[in-house]
């Protein structure tokens, strides 16, 4: 009995590449937009409050992040803004993180000029993971692709076997 491979799981493949390469690039604008914060310029900031916020990630479970809010002074104009840092795992991460931002603190902040209710605290911080992540779907995109193809040319060429061959040993 022959059995022809079946070229469903190619086009799956090419498929998902697409996918992963779709998703590679919407990494690298979040990582274009957050590597462009590194030229913002920067105004000293006050802190008005920080608070410890929690939520449910999909699959890592609960989360906690340290929101910051403050304010800062562009020209004559007083801006108001804040920033979330770093999520963790624990919320006693999340609280000494938070602690480190006490009310009346001063800090630098990078704004965006056009922009200013723009901020960050952290200038770039977002950049190599989110330039890392589209690396990685880049180049799972780019094998699941042209392994697929790969797989879908296999196919296409395979030998082809004749049912109807004289010299078969199925019958006299």
């Amino acid at each position: 009995m022959i059995k022809l491979r079946s070229s469903r799981g190619s086009v799956k493949m090419c498929f998902g590449g697409i996918l992963a390469g779709l998703a590679g690039i919407y990494f690298a604008v979040l990582s274009f937009q957050s590597y462009t914060e590194n030229s913002w310029p920067q105004a000293t900031a006050t802190v008005d409050s920080v608070s410890v916020d929690e939520w449910k990630a999909h699959r890592a479970g609960m989360r906690y992040q340290a929101d910051v809010s403050y304010h800062f002074t562009v020209g004559n104009e007083r801006f108001s803004s804040y920033s979330k840092l770093e999520s963790f795992a624990t919320k006693e991460q999340a609280e000494n993180e938070a602690r480190s931002y006490p009310a009346g603190k001063t800090l630098k902040i990078s704004y965006d000029p056009r922009d200013p209710d723009k901020t960050t605290v952290r200038p770039g911080l977002t950049f190599i993971s989110h330039g890392g992540t589209a690396v990685f779907f880049f180049l799972l995109g780019s094998v699941m692709y042209f392994w697929g193809t790969f797989e879908r040319y296999r196919y296409v060429n395979r030998p082809k076997h004749s049912f109807s061959d004289k010299s078969s040993n199925f019958g006299p």
